[in-house]
């Protein structure tokens, strides 16, 4: 559940704007895809399509969403 957490927690972080030099607030978000290595049967190379299936359901899901691939 840490990855989990840690995605949360990004998320988050990125709502807060950001303040430019020149006074101008930016807004960012993300989707995101987890997958926790020692779940893979694979080798890196799977493990980041793995990622990807993810990522791909986060961003269906619609803006800032993460997904954990199961």
């Amino acid at each position: 559940h840490e990855a989990e957490r840690f995605a949360e927690r990004l998320q988050a972080g990125l709502r807060a704007p950001f303040q430019l030099s020149d006074g101008q607030r930016v807004y960012t978000q993300a989707s995101l895809g987890v997958m926790r290595f020692a779940d893979c049967d694979g080798d890196a190379g799977d493990l980041l399509r793995l990622v990807e299936v993810a990522l791909f359901e986060a961003k269906r899901a619609g803006r800032n969403a993460w997904r954990s691939f199961q």
